[in-house]
């Protein structure tokens, strides 16, 4: 039981320590979250009960049959923005596949929305890049040493737990390979 007598949410706990690292140091700015990386975003609506996970900022539900169009023509938007698959910006960088795998584990940008967008078409998960992720690498690759990325967030490779010391570096929590 909480402070005002009401049965305190059994995830909340989970959910405070999952996202306590993304609080704004600021106390003015109490219960703004910043830099919250896509992944973790996903992981924390699950600790939600479904009616908060799928309602609006302003408590309502979800949005009415008549917004269905609008939210299509989001969808192509977003089509639009993230419309690199991963072999083609290691391509467009000059990469192998596993070698940009590496750098985009340095420099986090499969866990950035701003860089990945994972879409979701039925059953298939297709994750996609924007051109920012490629201007990001490519910039990247001009200041890193790719040897020691290779080296520290190769895929399949064990050693990929943290900074690797080289400028950027912002590995994932987990990673799927």
């Amino acid at each position: 039981m909480s402070q005002n007598g009401t049965a305190a949410a059994p995830n909340a706990e989970a959910l405070a320590a999952l996202l306590a690292p993304y609080a704004d140091p600021d106390p003015a700015q109490c219960g703004r979250l910043l830099d919250v990386p896509a992944m973790v975003g996903r992981a924390a609506l699950e600790y939600l009960p479904a009616d908060v996970r799928e309602s609006r900022l302003n408590g309502t539900g979800p949005a009415s049959d008549a917004a269905t169009p609008a939210a299509a023509v989001r969808e192509v938007d977003l089509q639009r923005k993230y419309h690199r698959s991963a072999l083609q910006l290691a391509k467009s960088v000059n990469l192998t596949s596993e070698k940009s795998t590496a750098l985009r584990r340095h420099l986090g940008i499969d866990a950035d929305v701003t860089y990945c967008h994972e879409f979701v078409f039925g059953s298939q998960r297709i994750v996609r890049y924007s051109d920012n992720a490629f201007t990001r690498m490519r910039d990247a690759l001009t200041v890193v040493d790719l040897d020691v990325v290779w080296t520290a967030h190769r895929p399949g490779s064990r050693t990929d737990e943290g900074d690797c010391g080289q400028d950027g570096c912002r590995p994932l929590l987990e990673h799927a390979g």
